[in-house]
């Protein structure tokens, strides 16, 4: 019974460090503001949160996923700050997302990526919308809990909450509105894949003197999803770490070996 006992503990510690190590949900949302009325930074989300929100008198942020079969991140923000007294007079709303997408067919996989933003310079040149989109693939794609990916690499894009990708950065798209203006930017990511990869969105608002306004959105689109399938739709949909199948090999085989013992014992 003691060996029982033995390889559950061993079991347990290994389902604990690898948790700790890695276990990370394979979606999230996150988003931050500040305004200069009232000094700090307001947050939402996390991983595994399949929206957050935020919302202040001047500024606000939203991250969800479009309710369609690809799920993919999206993202508005909005940040007014019509009044400046020193360089560090800034208002800001950022909202950002994460989802692992696993693709079944041929590659390569084209994303359209579209940012729609009104910048109002006011008395200032200081306000801008910024969003940044990258797609990781490759085979040491992971989304990992610490800056080191399994092989030993730091071959990693942090997110948020400590969470990073790892593997090959396939593409990334940098859209900047920074002038008066009513703009809209496409722009086209590739992958040449199978199997997981990820896609990683963030899209912020800042204004100083002015204000900026991306809630009409930033938008991502697959040219073409037959073959493509989001992963963990929701969070009870996130697969159970590799270590849990561990435990119960273990704990089935320790219960092999002592049933085999009592055999042995009664004969």
């Amino acid at each position: 019974m003691k060996i029982v006992c033995h390889t559950i503990i061993c079991a347990a510690f290994l389902i604990v460090g690898v948790s700790n190590a890695h276990a990370v949900s394979i979606f999230g949302t996150y988003t931050s503001g500040s305004e200069l009325d009232t000094p700090g930074t307001v947050t939402d989300g996390g991983p595994g949160s399949v929206s957050a929100s935020i919302s202040r008198s001047n500024f606000n942020a939203d991250a969800g996923f479009l309710s369609t079969s690809t799920y993919l991140p999206e993202l508005t923000a909005y940040a007014n700050n019509p009044s400046v007294e020193n360089d560090d007079d800034r208002t800001w709303g950022h909202a950002q997302a994460y989802r692992v997408f696993n693709n079944s067919g041929p590659g390569p996989i084209n994303l359209n990526v579209s940012l729609h933003g009104i910048v109002n310079d006011g008395i200032d040149t200081g306000s801008y919308v910024l969003a940044d989109v990258w797609i990781y693939g490759g085979s040491t794609f992971e989304v990992v809990s610490g800056p080191q990916c399994s092989d030993g690499t730091y071959n990693s894009r942090y997110m948020f909450d400590s969470t990073y990708l790892c593997g090959n950065r396939a593409d990334r798209a940098n859209l900047y509105i920074g002038s008066d203006g009513d703009i809209t930017i496409p722009h086209m990511l590739t992958i040449d894949t199978t199997g997981n990869f990820g896609v990683y969105a963030i899209l912020r608002a800042n204004a100083k003197g002015g204000n900026a306004d991306a809630t009409q959105t930033l938008k991502l689109d697959f040219e073409n999803d037959e073959f493509i399938t989001a992963l963990g739709t929701t969070p009870s949909a996130v697969p159970l770490p590799a270590a849990v199948w561990l435990f119960g090999a273990g704990l089935l085989g320790a219960l092999g070996l002592s049933r085999g013992k009592a055999y042995k014992t009664i004969s």
